[in-house]
C-alpha cells in the first residue's frame, strides 16, 4: 500500500479541536462519504485550510497540496459524483490527512471557495475499519459507485 505521508514521528505540529460527534460533524462537513483512494497527484503550492465556520476567515498555509482521487462508495451529504478529489496539506504537520492508496475511508470534506473538498487531521476523516461509531449514527447513506468500479 503506498502511503502519502510515510511515518515521520517527529511530525506533530497540526493541532486541533476534538471532533464533534458524527451527526454534528455530518451537518458541519460541506460532504461526507467513503471511498477508496486510487491515486494522488500534487496540485497547487499553496494550502488553504477552510473554516467550518462560514463567517469565520480562512487561513493560507505555504505548504504542496495533493489531491487524492476517490472512488466513492457511499455518501451522506454533498458528493454528486462517484469519482471524486480530495484536497490535503501534503505534510501532517500542518494537518494534511496522511491517505494510503487503495485504502477506503470516511471522509468528513468542507469545500473551499473554489468548490473543491478539502480533508485534513482535523476533520473526523479516519480509515473505515476506526468509522464503526461514525456509520452507526450516520447510517446507511446513498450508494454511489460500485465497490468494484475503479476511475
Amino acid at each position: 500500500m503506498l502511503s502519502l505521508f510515510g511515518d515521520h514521528p517527529d511530525a506533530s505540529a497540526c493541532k486541533c479541536i476534538p471532533s464533534p460527534p458524527a451527526q454534528e460533524a455530518l451537518q458541519k462537513a460541506d460532504a461526507v462519504f467513503s471511498g477508496v483512494v486510487e491515486r494522488f497527484e500534487p496540485d497547487d503550492t499553496r494550502y488553504e485550510e477552510p473554516s467550518a465556520d462560514p463567517g469565520q476567515r480562512k487561513y493560507v498555509i505555504k505548504t504542496r497540496v495533493l489531491t487524492a482521487w476517490i472512488t466513492v462508495w457511499t455518501q451522506w451529504k454533498g458528493v454528486p459524483e462517484p469519482r471524486t478529489k480530495v484536497n490535503t496539506a501534503e505534510n501532517t504537520a500542518v494537518c494534511g490527512y496522511p491517505f494510503a492508496v487503495g485504502r477506503e475511508y470516511l471522509i468528513y470534506g468542507t469545500r473551499d471557495r473554489h468548490g473543491e473538498i478539502h480533508a485534513s487531521l482535523c476533520s473526523r476523516t479516519r480509515p473505515m475499519d476506526e468509522a464503526g461509531e461514525d456509520l452507526k449514527a450516520l447510517g446507511p447513506g446513498l450508494a454511489a459507485a460500485a465497490p468494484g468500479s475503479s476511475p
